[in-house]
């Protein structure tokens, strides 16, 4: 899907790109699995046990094996 912009009575529509959802896509999975940003939007998991990196990949063990 490439970027395009219509322009009818001065409306610009905007189409998100292939990069865009993709990113979006991507934010919104670390973001299921127990991600977070700090205030510098570097991403990290709150606890960082070995239990907590295992229940944070456990959803993709379990999309995996389905």
């Amino acid at each position: 899907m490439a970027v395009t912009q219509k322009q009818s009575k001065g409306k610009v529509i905007k189409i998100l790109t292939r990069e865009a959802l993709l990113k979006r896509k991507v934010r919104r999975h670390l973001q299921r699995v127990g991600f977070k940003r700090d205030e510098h939007g570097v991403l990290y998991l709150p606890v960082d046990s070995k239990d907590a990196i295992r229940a944070a990949h456990q959803l993709q063990r379990t999309e995996r094996s389905a």
